[in-house]
């Protein structure tokens, strides 16, 4: 796609913003059990509409 220059399929994703905790004084991102370390490498890409 990319080499015919042909956009029509792609999508646009971003970086899920995180919120912040009150009780570890920390943005946080709920990663469902699916992260096992803490670590700013962690991060979640979400499309507009979720």
């Amino acid at each position: 796609c990319w080499k015919m220059k042909n956009m029509d399929n792609l999508i646009e994703l971003h970086n899920k913003t995180p919120v912040w905790n009150d009780d570890t004084q920390s943005y946080v991102l709920n990663f469902h059990g699916r992260v096992t370390q803490a670590s700013v490498k962690n991060f979640q890409v979400v499309h507009d509409s979720d």
